[in-house]
């Protein structure tokens, strides 16, 4: 692979590299047991106490390291790199704070998750394509290479009955905090490797990785993870062959819609199973339950919402506490990136998410030329696998939820390839 390949041929300081990384690692031990993080997902992804407090430092003290790089290299005129539709959105989460239950909470939180973002666009905003992609492999290979050997040597790394959802008991999570952020990231990973090996780059390496990666994927029986990582990459392909061929485009367009059609005369046939499924609580793993609570709250707070930050974990004040059983109260994130952003920033927020985070890169994958056309299959299979895991899993404006981390990297990245280059 040469440096041509990539974007730009300029050189990275050692100082941009490492920042880059830092944050890599951290997003990924992000609640890690090994730093007494906590073993339930929900937990894990909403935490609210001590252990949260110190993330944020951490995460704010490598966010002041980045911003000072910026300066001291290209002046104040690059913190202006931020893509507009994430500007946008961390905006009016922002301005959610007025209107917040909890404008205190709210404000940390929507804090926090505003350094983790500008933390990943303005490390990347100093790295050119070539080396970031150069960064991703090695520090997700690091980590797929420490999953492994942690596995004979620590209990912890296998869910244990004991966890605080002895259900999940037997799953791996190596050192990860839950199996689910180890299911998203062996999906990115699954990706990453899977591009490499087809394109020749490193094909040796590339293929031990992507096998170690499937097979910890495999192990983490998280369902959500392993089912659309498949979907991911076939729709990563019709980015790349629809882009190529308009006529194409237009065919596999129609076809969509005609299975569309087709799916739902076949349920309307099976329409009392398909509503007693989810009119049952404990289906998908009692998500059913959870979303019901929020739709509820949901419509009669369509435009506003909460305020960000202010649904989950609050006390008593936390519109769930009115919404549902008891249980729900113990959960920080409801299972689903939309109905989070909906009941937290409204149906305002949710469609500035959509429209700037999943329909223009959506237009760009399929309708716009990239300066690197074989980044197109990688950028639009990560983008997917993490527009399709938030429908059962919350990563969306979630801190620093490692597959949010990837998904601004893919989306940043994307917003950057289809831009003009700019001359010397």
């Amino acid at each position: 692979m040469t440096a041509s390949v990539y974007r730009g041929e300029e050189t990275t300081s050692t100082v941009s590299k490492v920042l880059f990384v830092l944050l890599i690692l951290c997003s990924a031990l992000n609640g890690s047991y090994l730093f007494g993080g906590v073993t339930s997902a929900s937990a894990v992804q909403g935490a609210s106490g001590s252990g949260d407090l110190v993330r944020q430092v951490l995460f704010g003290s490598l966010f002041l390291l980045i911003v000072l790089n910026v300066l001291a290299v290209k002046g104040a005129e690059a913190l202006l790199v931020v893509p507009i539709g994430l500007a946008v959105l961390l905006a009016w989460c922002w301005l959610s704070v007025f209107w917040a239950i909890d404008p205190a909470v709210s404000f940390r939180r929507v804090a926090y998750t505003t350094i983790v973002a500008l933390s990943v666009i303005y490390s990347i905003s100093m790295i050119d394509d070539r080396t970031v992609m150069q960064i991703l492999v090695w520090c997700i290979g690091l980590i797929v290479a420490a999953d492994w050997l942690v596995m004979p040597i620590l209990p912890q790394a296998i869910h244990q009955l004991a966890d605080s959802e002895p259900g999940i008991a037997g799953a791996w999570r190596g050192i990860h905090a839950h199996k689910n952020e180890a299911g998203a990231f062996y999906g990115v990973a699954v990706l990453l490797f899977l591009d490499m090996a087809i394109r020749n780059c490193q094909r040796s390496l590339a293929l031990v990785l992507l096998a170690l990666s499937l097979g910890f994927l495999a192990m983490t029986n998280s369902k959500t993870s392993i089912g659309f990582v498949l979907v991911a990459a076939l729709l990563g392909l019709l980015y790349v062959h629809g882009y190529r061929n308009p006529l194409l485009r237009k065919v596999l367009v129609f076809w969509a819609a005609g299975f569309a059609i087709l799916a739902f005369l076949a349920v309307q046939d099976h329409l009392p199973d398909v509503l007693a499924y989810f009119d049952d609580p404990r289906s998908l793993s009692g998500r059913i339950t959870i979303w019901d609570a929020m739709l509820d709250y949901a419509a009669n707070n369509l435009p506003l919402g909460s305020g960000y930050g202010s649904f989950w974990a609050i006390g008593n004040a936390s519109p769930i506490a009115h919404q549902g059983e008891e249980w729900l109260t113990l959960l920080g994130v409801g299972d689903s990136g939309y109905l989070d952003v909906l009941v937290q920033t409204g149906l305002t927020g949710l469609m500035i998410l959509v429209a700037g985070l999943i329909l223009h890169p959506l237009f760009i994958l399929v309708a716009h030329d990239l300066r690197t056309q074989q980044m197109r299959w990688l950028l639009g299979a990560v983008l997917t696998f993490a527009w399709l895991h938030n429908f059962l899993e919350t990563s969306f404006l979630n801190r620093a939820h490692i597959l949010w981390v990837f998904t601004l990297i893919a989306y940043d990245l994307l917003i950057r390839q289809a831009r003009p280059q700019r001359l010397p």
